[in-house]
């Protein structure tokens, strides 16, 4: 038996062994299971600013995006029109806040997305960060040696605007986002059912400057051998 002989011998079942992987991963990658959006078409931000949101108008919109080719939709809500004015005197008419007649609508706009072929998303709250009307003092954003409520300003962009305002939860607080989750995701149930839908933060707006949560210094000094501390009047 000549070397090259031997050497081929060993290859073979080798390169066997490695298509078959290439031919088994290829099926899995193209099947529906793999893929969690039906088509790469476009999806279009949709906003629902806070008002009487009627099943109507959530169809005539739905079937718009399908005659024009669009994949889907990502829902955000957010504060009445009338904001962009800053009216704080008038109350605009609105579905209350993640109450059971705002809950059904959401779900019909899921379910007739659905029906028709277009994917749904939802952002997780109202507004850009995570937040709204029902966060509390205790969950809210924290600032390292701030001790005032200075900087947990008041939500103003949230769907209950102007009659109530919440703060930003504390999003490096494990404890903070249970809380919100579990109200928000209860009311967000019916409209999960069918195909998967993506929950997301529309844009992570939380004041920055010496952001903090109790206990990150622990754990940062625990991770990265060295006390944060000294080094937070520059972050």
């Amino acid at each position: 038996m000549t070397k090259n002989t031997l050497i081929t011998l060993v290859l073979l079942p080798i390169l066997f062994f490695i298509t078959m992987k290439i031919i088994q991963s290829e099926k899995t990658d193209n099947s529906a299971e793999h893929h969690f959006y039906k088509s790469s078409k476009p999806y279009t931000r949709w906003w629902w600013f806070a008002s009487i949101i009627k099943k109507e108008d959530v169809k005539f919109q739905l079937d718009w995006l399908k005659r024009n080719n669009f994949g889907g939709v990502e829902i955000a809500w957010i504060y009445p029109l009338n904001r962009i004015q800053k009216d704080t005197i008038h109350i605009t008419p609105r579905l209350k806040w993640l109450s059971p007649e705002w809950t059904e609508v959401v779900a019909y706009a899921k379910n007739y997305a659905d029906s028709i072929g277009l994917g749904c998303d939802f952002t997780f709250g109202s507004g850009w960060p995570f937040g709204d009307t029902e966060v509390s003092l205790e969950d809210a954003t924290q600032q390292y040696k701030d001790s005032s409520l200075k900087y947990k300003r008041p939500y103003s962009i949230s769907w209950n605007y102007p009659s109530k305002q919440g703060f930003i939860i504390n999003h490096l607080d494990k404890k903070a986002l249970e809380h919100y989750s579990k109200r928000m995701g209860e009311a967000l149930v019916p409209a999960l059912k069918g195909s998967r839908s993506g929950l997301f933060c529309d844009s992570w707006e939380v004041p920055s400057e010496k952001i903090w949560t109790t206990g990150f210094d622990k754990v940062f000094e625990k991770r990265f051998c060295y006390d944060i501390k000294p080094h937070m009047d520059s972050i």
